[in-house]
């Protein structure tokens, strides 16, 4: 998007209907940008997998996939085992307070990644960056509140955070967008998306407007996917943008 647009996003209003319209403008315009990006990197992905449309047995017997050899000894040698959390002091000096401050720090990190299944997410992510030169790991935040009694105060409670954690989940290649830019530091906003069912939608939105999203994705391997029935509708999930903006 050209400096010039960027100046005019107002234009579209603030209300909500406006402001839904300003995003799918946006989104549009970035799937644009990285359309034939993802034709290329299909046609990679294609040739890693040797899916390729002369699969005879004695065609098979002559070939020899390079790029599938290469990708898998590149893996090992960018990601062989999972990371050891480390948090250290800028400064080194005798404070006790942000000693103790970065050894729970650390402990912290080290007990959300063991309890996080990082390795399969580091690997999914190190494969995408091989074959699409992008992996992407987006990192989100989680709680649970409850009923927590008041330290000192007997029969009181209050409702309090009880447990938080930061999951890092791999993000597909098509699933992943940001607005098009020259390098990352001028990137706008970025986004992901996620697909969700009703009861999921509901949960999320409120039920008035999770009715009104429609459920417009049914995965690839549903057998007859042009016709609906109550079977394929179980399978069905509405495809949901989060976008980080950063103005």
């Amino acid at each position: 998007m050209e400096d010039s647009a960027v100046e005019s996003l107002e234009d579209f209003g603030t209300d909500e209907a406006a402001v839904a319209k300003r995003w799918i403008t946006e989104i549009s315009i970035a799937k644009k940008e990285f359309e034939d990006w993802e034709k290329r990197v299909d046609d990679i992905v294609r040739r890693y997998k040797d899916e390729r449309a002369d699969s005879s047995s004695e065609q098979r017997l002559r070939r020899f996939n390079i790029l599938y050899s290469n990708v898998e000894v590149l893996k090992s040698a960018m990601y062989n085992r999972e990371p050891v959390p480390v948090v250290e002091r800028r400064f080194s000096d005798m404070n006790p307070v942000a000693r103790t401050a970065a050894m729970m720090l650390e402990r912290t990190v080290t007990t959300e990644h063991s309890l996080s299944d990082f390795n399969a997410t580091a690997k999914a992510m190190v494969l995408d960056y091989l074959l699409a030169a992008r992996g992407v790991i987006w990192v989100r935040y989680t709680f649970e509140s409850g009923v927590k009694a008041v330290d000192g105060s007997p029969g009181q409670t209050v409702q309090d955070v009880i447990r938080q954690n930061c999951p890092a989940d791999h993000i597909h290649r098509k699933d992943f967008l940001h607005s098009p830019a020259r390098c990352w530091k001028e990137v706008r906003w970025v986004a992901k998306r996620a697909y969700m069912t009703r009861d999921e939608l509901t949960e999320r939105f409120g039920k008035e407007k999770a009715l009104e999203i429609p459920l417009d994705y049914k995965p690839d391997s549903s057998e007859d996917k042009d016709r609906s029935t109550p079977e394929q509708d179980a399978f069905k999930k509405a495809r949901i943008w989060e976008i980080w903006d950063k103005p």
